[in-house]
Formats: C-alpha cells, structure tokens, sequence
C-alpha cells in the first residue's frame, strides 16, 4: 500500500503506517480489512477458483462509474502487476453483516436505499465502463435467462449427464420460453433500471451509525427492476405484509410490474436448480475452495431444497 501515493488512496497525507485489523474468505475472493492513516480500507484479492479476470476488472469499473452517486462503496486502486493476482482497494464500511432475521425489521430503509437507485437514469450509466451491455428494453432483459439457462444446461451435461434432475431441468427450460411467450404484454411500458441483483444480508451492512450500505457491486447492471425486486423477496425472510408495503413505497415501477415480479421468480428456479448443481460438482472435484461450515453436505441440501421448488412450480408441468 505503501508504494501508491496518498492521493489514489483518497488520503491528504502520505501513508505512515498499515494495519491489518481482519481478513475473510469465500469462494473466490479473500478479503483483508485495513487501515491506512487509522481510517478503513478493503482489499479484495481475486484469488485461486476466482472470478474471471475480466469480470473482477468490471465490479471497479463499476464502482467507479458509480462514485458521484455516493450510493456504493468508493474504488480506489485496481492492480494486476504487484501481486500473484489482480486486487483492487475499496472504502471499507466499518460495521457488520446484516442478520438474516433482521431484514424484515429494516425494510423501510431497504427501499429507501432502492429508491435512490431510481433516481439515476439508465442514460447515464448504460455506456460507463462496467456497465457496457447492448440492452434497450426490458423485454430484451428477460431473455437473458433463457439464454443463460441454455449455457448452464451445457454445463451440467457435460459435468453430470443426462439425469433425473437434467431432465426436470429441460422440461421446465422448454416452458420457460412459452412462459415468456405468453407473458410479453406485461413488458408493455416497462423501463431499465440501475439494478444491485444481489439484496441479501451478506451484502449488506448496518455501520456503527446504525445505517444500511450495500456491498458486492459485482453483479449490478442496467436491467428490469421487477428481477431486483424479486431478487430481494428471494433472498430476504420477508412476511407477505411487509413485501407488500415495500412495493407500495417503491419508486421503480413500471408497467404491469407486481406480475413481472413473479414471472422473474419462476424463471429463476431453474437457475437455482443449475447453480447449486454445478456448485455440487465443483465442490466434489476441489475446484472450490471450501470455507468454515460451507462443506459438500452444505452445497448439496441447498441444491435438494432447490429441487423440491422447481417440482411445486408450474414449470415442471
């Protein structure tokens, strides 16, 4: 750290002293937690089994594009020369992970934060680096997941073959596109967004002011905001009550967009059936680094409760 000058760090001063005050690990990233000048630093290290370098670049890219908005953490430094693997260095909200139970307790707070994303128009941020995607309408958002399923149901044959859980796959993939099919007109004056696509309690952080920030820009876009809000009610332990007064205060929607919400979460239980699948297979042949309590038989009783909801879902008929 102490090479970069002060000023690609944000600081006045130049740096005198670096202290490692934490570190955490997933799948593909390791994290230390850092002061520079006694204020709070991340770095993330794209490591072994990590995303695709291009990939990596693309979440600084974007959280670049996003400073002036003050909506996502800050980007200072991207390095793919100093160290075995590319990092980048990003403001470090001080606080702690958001508890699985208390989502539904903050929802206020959680659309208001959505709100604000509302408010930056797809215009411009569409062609900013990171952002850069040849979308022009809702409608062309949602077949993304077809085409996306189609590439992942490559992957699971070649990985796994032609069993129970492929064939369950195909048929609801088949129905996927009728779904959609039947359902252009609810993409009648619709409008893109700045979507985050990834609400959940781990990328969220209540700070020591007792404020909500999101983290893991890595997957954010220019897209439908009925999938983010799907995403949301997904991912979070929300009561029907409250995912009802969050729409109702929600600024984003467009168009028939309550049923939008719903046709996105049909359409992703077939991904979640082929995500966790794969992930199975991975984690089988080592090609993911496991972490503290995410074993074979962690992967594997997500992927068996993924199962069991494409079976309920209409797709399966």
């Amino acid at each position: 750290m102490k090479k970069y000058p002060e000023q690609a760090l944000g600081l006045e001063d130049r740096i005198n002293n670096v202290n490692i005050v934490g570190t955490s690990s997933g799948e593909s990233n390791f994290i230390f937690f850092v002061d520079i000048n006694n204020l709070p630093y991340l770095i993330k290290i794209n490591g072994v089994g990590g995303k695709d370098v291009s990939f990596f670049r693309a979440e600084y890219d974007k959280l670049k594009s996003l400073e002036r908005y003050q909506i996502a953490p800050r980007a200072f430094v991207y390095d793919d020369a100093s160290f075995t693997f590319p990092f980048m260095v990003l403001e470090r909200y001080d606080g702690r992970t958001l508890k699985d139970t208390e989502c539904d307790k903050r929802a206020d707070e959680l659309v208001s934060i959505l709100n604000k994303l509302t408010e930056i128009l797809p215009h411009q941020i569409i062609n900013s680096e990171g952002f850069k995607r040849d979308i022009k309408s809702c409608r062309e958002y949602v077949e993304i997941f077809p085409r996306h399923a189609h590439s992942q149901l490559i992957e699971y044959e070649r990985r796994i073959g032609r069993d129970e859980t492929y064939n369950l796959v195909m048929k609801s993939h088949y129905n996927v596109r009728r779904l959609i099919g039947e359902s252009l007109n609810l993409f009648d004056g619709t409008e893109l967004g700045l979507i985050h696509t990834g609400i959940h309690p781990k990328n969220i952080i209540l700070s020591s002011d007792n404020t909500l920030h999101l983290i893991d820009w890595e997957h954010a876009g220019v897209g439908d905001r009925a999938f983010e809000i799907s995403s949301l009610f997904r991912s979070n332990q929300l009561s029907q009550e409250t995912q009802e007064e969050m729409l109702d205060i929600y600024k984003g929607k467009t168009g028939l967009f309550e049923q939008r919400v719903n046709l996105y979460t049909e359409l992703f239980k077939v991904h979640e059936v082929l995500w966790h699948a794969i992930r199975v297979d991975k984690v089988r042949k080592g090609e993911i680094r496991l972490t503290r309590g995410k074993d074979e038989s962690y992967y594997q009783s997500l992927l068996e409760v993924h199962v069991k909801n494409l079976h309920k879902s209409k797709l399966s008929n």
